[in-house]
């Protein structure tokens, strides 16, 4: 019996202590006349027409729980799939990769979500980006649910210096002048 007593209690405390997901609106009709009204509760003398349940939960919210697909179509050896998969990368993003190269199914489907076949393919639920067209795969990640432009923005000036070390490390060093106190023509 004080299982049961706690379990309730504690089940009481959790149910109102949670935030409202959503309200619940009632279009109600005046019997009278005929106008019709959103309420919470319809008043008296009116009957309910219609009812819609709206979330309360900040949109943010609701797109970080509910992401949308993201699938990458792309090829070994290809410079773009790369940039795309290390853009990708940087944002944290989780994303199925398919390689279209020699299988038909997955070509008819490339083709059918994507229009046309073309390496890289970026599909973000019902959005596709063909090619390596960076603007566009960030604002269908925005769209799905990914990224916020602070984070993108925070991923882009991340990968700006690591760009910039690699840079630096390939940069061949700097030559000496030659013997003899001539300078370089």
């Amino acid at each position: 019996m004080r299982t049961v007593n706690c379990l309730l209690m504690s089940l009481a405390i959790s149910v109102l202590s949670a935030r409202a997901w959503c309200v619940d609106i009632m279009e109600c009709e005046d019997e009278s006349d005929g106008t019709r009204t959103f309420q919470a509760h319809c008043p008296p003398g009116t009957k309910q027409v219609n009812e819609k349940s709206y979330s309360t939960t900040p949109r943010s919210e609701v797109q970080a729980r509910a992401k949308l697909a993201v699938t990458l179509y792309a090829v070994p050896e290809c410079v773009l799939c790369d940039q795309l998969r290390e853009f990708l990368a940087a944002r944290n993003v989780q994303f199925t990769e398919k390689n279209p190269n020699n299988d038909v199914a997955i070509q008819n489907e490339m083709k059918e979500k994507a229009g046309e076949l073309r390496v890289p393919t970026l599909i973000v639920g019902e959005k596709s980006v063909v090619g390596y067209n960076r603007a566009a795969a960030t604002a269908a990640l925005i769209d799905g649910g990914y990224l916020t432009e602070e984070a993108d923005q925070s991923a882009s000036t991340e990968e700006a210096a690591a760009a910039e070390e690699a840079a630096e490390a390939e940069a061949p060093a700097a030559t000496e002048a030659p013997a003899g106190g001539a300078s370089p023509p």
